[in-house]
């Protein structure tokens, strides 16, 4: 897969045929909705991560307090 977006000049867009535009922009956005989609399924992964981060710093706020004699 390509970066989802194909590029040419304005003058070379000028001189394509309707048929050949109309390809490359579904071509393009068939692209970035595939992108998309790779994108939106590991957003699991995203919530899990902050999650166990906020569980770590949580741990050491908590560690910090002990040590130092901090009251929560």
């Amino acid at each position: 897969m390509g970066n989802g977006c194909i590029v040419v000049d304005r003058k070379t867009w000028e001189h394509l045929s309707e048929e050949d535009r109309d390809f490359m922009i579904y071509e393009t956005l068939n692209s970035l909705n595939a992108r998309l989609r790779q994108i939106e399924r590991w957003a699991w992964l995203k919530v899990s991560t902050q999650f166990f981060a906020s569980m770590v710093g949580g741990a050491l706020v908590v560690l910090f307090a002990i040590k130092y004699g901090v009251k929560l």
